[in-house]
């Protein structure tokens, strides 16, 4: 069985666009990457079926297909496009350029550009404090007017047949 052309010239067209060949992502390059991507999702049955069964052998043992795939002896590279959208974007290095998503009621692709999430500050980065000489005792320990450090009055003792005195005994039977 040879790979359906659609799909092999889709590949060829694909990997020569601009945004895969110079890493150019802007709109029109996206949209052009778009156009040639849902070209080889052709909706014919005879499409479906191939693309149905190449599905199933990749979602079978993922990177046992990628490792058949990626090999170029095999010639059947092309096949990729038929994969996870993941995939697809690992194989033309698009990482950080743009999103694919699946859309299942146009079986089409959707493509995006990639924007960058804000980072979070870190509870660290929003109070620095100054944890030096002097000022890890000042900033640690609230502090009287008279300089001594606040304390509460508690009184410990050591001796622990004192503290325990007034517990409750149990034996291990009981607890259960």
């Amino acid at each position: 069985m040879s790979l359906p052309k659609v799909l092999v010239e889709s590949y060829k067209a694909i990997c020569e666009c601009e945004l895969v060949k110079n890493k150019d992502a802007s709109q029109e390059n996206i949209n052009v990457f778009k156009t040639l991507l849902n070209n080889a999702q052709k909706a014919t049955s005879k499409y479906l079926e191939y693309r149905y069964i190449i599905k199933s052998m990749y979602l079978n043992n993922p990177n046992n297909f990628m490792r058949y795939i990626s090999n170029k002896h095999n010639k059947v590279e092309p096949l990729i496009l038929w994969t996870e959208s993941k995939r697809i974007i690992h194989a033309f290095d698009l990482y950080n350029m743009v999103h694919l998503i699946w859309n299942k009621g146009e079986q089409q692709y959707e493509v995006i550009p990639y924007k960058v999430k804000p980072k979070r500050a870190h509870k660290a980065d929003k109070e620095q404090v100054d944890y030096t000489d002097d000022n890890i005792y000042s900033s640690l320990v609230e502090e009287h007017d008279d300089d001594t450090p606040k304390t509460d009055n508690v009184e410990v003792s050591t001796n622990t047949e004192e503290v325990f005195k007034d517990a409750p005994k149990k034996r291990w039977a009981d607890m259960e």
